[in-house]
């Protein structure tokens, strides 16, 4: 009895752990010199997408980072705010975006105050606040690979 009462509340724990967690699919496609990383996420219950990274490495050269609210439904709040850190922790936009609930957005990273490209080895991980419970939507990193 002791035994399934365990088990009962292990199963209970494991549902309520993973009700309303965040969550992102990815796909990636070939462009020619460039890739396309689509990183579709929907929001915590809390409005946040965090601890999620790229499958895969993307060692390159980011050209631009956009944002496709509108792909996806629900959309997310309007002002959610995106930051894209790399395997050190650091944003490699160089600032945190707002981004729009309905209009795609493009940014550059900014480094020194430069609108630069920038040189990544290593998975990203986006952190996504503000979104909204449950919304949803798209980021796509444009890079060139380093092969």
């Amino acid at each position: 009895m002791k035994r399934l009462i365990g088990v009962l509340l292990g199963v209970l724990f494991i549902v309520g752990v993973a009700w309303g967690a965040a969550t992102m699919t990815q796909s990636y496609t070939d462009l020619g010199n460039v890739t396309r990383c689509s990183l579709t996420w929907t929001a915590h219950t809390t409005g946040a997408v965090a601890g999620l990274s790229t499958r895969q490495d993307i060692t390159g050269w980011i050209l631009r980072v956009e944002t496709d609210p509108a792909a996806s439904t629900p959309q997310p709040d309007d002002g959610y705010t995106l930051v894209i850190n790399n395997a050190d922790g650091l944003n490699i936009m160089g600032q945190t975006l707002t981004c729009d609930e309905t209009n795609n957005e493009t940014w550059m990273p900014l480094v020194n105050g430069n609108y630069t490209v920038y040189y990544n080895e290593g998975p990203l991980t986006p952190v996504i606040a503000s979104a909204g419970s449950g919304k949803q939507g798209v980021i796509d990193i444009y890079y060139i690979p380093d092969n």
